[in-house]
């Protein structure tokens, strides 16, 4: 079960590493993506070529996933969105490094896009994680449930679960 769990963390990372190239092919003079994800305070790093966090580039981002404000830092050589959640707030943030200079105001609306994309990859990961979570659960309390459960389509009366 560790090597699935593993497998599952490393795919997640795959994917955002390809939406950084996906956001680097769309956006000119994107040189590097930064992903801060509130619930695991982690760091997804879109191109691994790329060295560690500024300390007020970190600041910036935690900043950014609490107040919800996006804007441009470090001489806008970093434009950093927040990433919607499901309820009310944020549930991190992201930033875009500048290769060249600073961000022009006209890269804001394709940079706030490519933040929704990732918040949504987010969401769907969440969810994905929370299914088989309950998927977990659900089974864990029907194997150990004394008696014999059975689940059938009521039309066709096939059994789609037994304990």
């Amino acid at each position: 079960m560790q090597t699935d769990a593993y497998d599952q963390e490393l795919s997640f990372q795959e994917e955002f590493y390809d939406l950084g190239q996906f956001a680097m092919h769309a956006v000119a003079n994107l040189c590097r993506v930064l992903l801060y994800y509130k619930q695991q305070a982690e760091y997804f790093l879109a191109d691994p070529r790329e060295g560690a966090v500024l300390p007020a580039l970190h600041q910036a981002l935690a900043e950014t996933a609490e107040h919800g404000q996006a804007g441009y830092h470090l001489a806008g050589r970093f434009y950093i969105c927040p990433l919607p959640a499901l309820a009310a707030g944020s549930a991190g943030a992201v930033a875009f490094e500048c290769r060249d200079g600073s961000w022009a105001a006209e890269n804001a609306e394709l940079l706030d896009s490519i933040a929704a994309i990732y918040a949504y990859a987010l969401r769907s990961e969440q969810e994905r994680r929370s299914a088989i979570q309950q998927n977990l659960i659900w089974n864990h309390m029907m194997d150990h449930t004394h008696a014999y459960v059975y689940v059938t389509d009521p039309d066709t009366d096939i059994i789609l679960y037994m304990n």
